[in-house]
């Protein structure tokens, strides 16, 4: 028998898994973080494949993440639930992901100086901008293609940079 195009492309996911996952959302809806869901499957399923199976539910619009991270079960694939992350909030994510840790990091170190107070004086070099913008588009790049590729962990780091790190950001 033939498998049709949507049945093969799915066929190296983690069926029963994906049905534990579902069920355990199904009985549990906004009950719980993906972590929380983890830890509590965890007996049930290796946590490389209870990340295999959410993102595959994410990505097929079964479950989505709300604000808080609790996991939802979405009404109709064709109509999931609301949107859960702003505009504004993932643009907050993909900011704070694209700078954080990086070469700003270096130039916000170190002590103030009186010179930084007046306007008229340069505070970065041309080179200095240049490393820092090449670094950040880099790394929105890298979220850009993860976006595309591997959505569930995509908005997983959404979500991660949002509870910790843009929690006090304007949304």
């Amino acid at each position: 028998m033939k498998q049709n195009q949507s049945d093969s492309s799915v066929s190296h996911y983690p069926r029963q898994e994906i049905a534990i996952v579902e069920q355990f959302v199904r009985e549990h809806d906004g009950e719980f973080t993906l972590l929380r869901m983890r830890e509590r499957l965890s007996g049930k399923m290796d946590p490389s494949i209870f990340e295999r199976a959410t993102d595959f539910l994410i990505y097929r619009k079964k479950i989505s993440v709300d604000l808080t991270g609790k996991v939802h079960r979405n009404a109709s694939p064709d109509q999931p639930g609301k949107v859960h992350w702003s505009t504004r909030e993932e643009a907050n994510a993909i900011t704070c992901f694209a700078f954080r840790n990086g070469f700003i990091e270096e130039l916000h170190a170190g002590k103030h100086s009186e010179l930084l107070e007046n306007s008229e004086l340069s505070r970065i070099t041309d080179e200095e901008m240049k490393k820092l913008m090449s670094e950040a588009s880099q790394k929105m790049a890298e979220l850009l293609a993860m976006k595309e590729t591997d959505p569930g962990k995509y908005w997983r780091l959404i979500a991660d940079y949002n509870q910790t790190y843009c929690k006090q950001w304007a949304k």
